[in-house]
């Protein structure tokens, strides 16, 4: 882990799931988060995932901090209407670049099918990652697939068994949200009845001694 990047982690804590849900929801989890993660240009180095029938774990040692920044590329008008016999870019060319938020200089020609146009090159600089995963850890938690679902309280969710915890952090820090009722925290649990207190964690490391 660096600057670059920080470790994902990810325990969604319920009431006993039967032990036949839990092979194809582990895949369904890995291969739902790494759709997510790609889609939202979000690099992540393996996602491991593992369970028991009272938790699901999904976590990452490297997360990219932020999105991939994203190269935007328009296509404007004709040249023949965008430039004058000498060379002086019109309305159109001029109008085109400050839609784009770009100078006249910095536009390009792309020759198509259907003749020479103006091209406009922009980049998007990639949101942080932090600011994405609260919609997106619940997202994916709400793909996930069972044989049987239930819904449970006066909520509309629906997953193998109720969720009594998330546990939801990047980089030591809680990713805020809610699913299924429950608020996620920085807190996992132990063995229903050896060790029901809640136990608070810091990343991969002091969850996996815990």
């Amino acid at each position: 882990m660096n600057a670059m990047t920080q470790e994902l982690l990810l325990e969604i804590g319920t009431e006993e799931i039967p032990a036949a849900f839990l092979p194809g929801a582990l895949t369904a989890l890995k291969t739902i988060a790494e759709k997510e993660f790609a889609d939202q240009r979000i690099a992540a180095s393996t996602l491991v995932t593992f369970g028991t029938p009272r938790r699901l774990v999904l976590m990452a040692r490297e997360v990219a901090a932020a999105q991939r920044d994203l190269v935007v590329t328009k296509t404007g008008p004709a040249k023949r209407a965008a430039f004058a016999p000498d060379g002086t870019p019109t309305p159109a060319a001029i109008g085109f670049a400050k839609s784009q938020g770009v100078a006249v200089e910095d536009l390009t020609v792309v020759t198509t099918d259907k003749g020479e146009y103006l091209c406009a090159q922009r980049r998007e600089k990639g949101t942080p990652t932090h600011l994405l995963l609260p919609e997106l850890l619940p997202r994916i938690i709400a793909q996930l697939p069972f044989p049987k679902s239930m819904r449970w309280k006066d909520i509309d969710t629906r997953f193998a068994r109720p969720i009594h915890w998330i546990l939801a952090l990047f980089g030591g820090s809680v990713i805020p949200f809610s699913f299924g009722g429950v608020t996620s925290s920085a807190q996992t649990r132990g063995h229903r009845f050896m060790a029901p207190a809640p136990v608070a964690v810091s990343g991969i490391d002091s969850y996996l001694q815990a």
